[in-house]
């Protein structure tokens, strides 16, 4: 049901996602999902977004998932050794469709750091 995604800590600068107005980026980091996309996540103060990258001379970008922060619930740490974080996002196909929720894991490099800017950020939602 969730996808594991590795990511690394390598600052991103150029590759932000479109920003809305007062939009703020308040982490990111490049990532690797466990079946071979790469891609960025970022959380901003008011969404989380995994943006992938396709193909090896022309790199394309496709958003995979963009969330507002109030379809985030539960966002924990887990794994003794290697920390992943972990979150419930809720998401529906469409206007007058059920919601669904999918469990996602991100293998950051700070997770402990990214699991309180998340909660953070969606309480004051």
């Amino acid at each position: 049901m969730g996808k594991d995604v590795e990511c690394t800590s390598r600052e991103v600068k150029n590759d932000l996602p479109m920003l809305k107005g007062g939009e703020r980026v308040l982490l990111q980091e490049k990532c690797h999902e466990e079946h071979g996309s790469k891609g960025i996540l970022t959380l901003t103060n008011s969404r989380l977004t995994f943006e992938r990258q396709q193909g090896l001379i022309s790199k394309k970008t496709e958003t995979e998932f963009s969330v507002n922060l109030d379809k985030i619930h539960n966002v924990w740490t887990e794994g003794l050794v290697s920390k992943k974080l972990a979150m419930e996002i809720s998401w529906s196909r469409g206007p007058n469709m059920p919601e669904h929720i999918q469990k996602r894991k991100f293998s950051v490099s700070r997770p402990g750091e990214w699991e309180t800017t998340v909660k953070s950020v969606v309480q004051q939602e």
